[in-house]
C-alpha cells in the first residue's frame, strides 16, 4: 500500500492519492491531491518536478 509519507497529511487522512496516469517525462505514477485536484510526479522532485494543475490548466516540469 503506498502513503505518502507526509507528517499529519490531512489531520490523519491522506489527501494524496497515487493515480494509474504516468508522468509524461518520467513514466512514473503521478499522485493527486484529493482536496483539490493539483498532480505531481510521484518521482524524486530531484530527479522530476512536472506538476499538474488542473484548475489551471497549467504544466510545470
Amino acid at each position: 500500500m503506498w502513503t505518502c509519507n507526509v507528517l499529519n497529511c490531512g489531520g490523519g487522512k491522506c489527501v494524496h492519492q497515487l493515480t494509474d496516469e504516468r508522468c509524461p517525462y518520467c513514466n512514473n505514477r503521478m499522485v493527486r491531491v484529493a482536496t483539490t485536484g493539483f498532480m505531481f510526479c510521484s518521482n524524486h522532485e530531484a530527479i522530476c518536478d512536472y506538476e499538474l494543475d488542473i484548475n489551471r490548466g497549467e504544466t510545470h516540469g
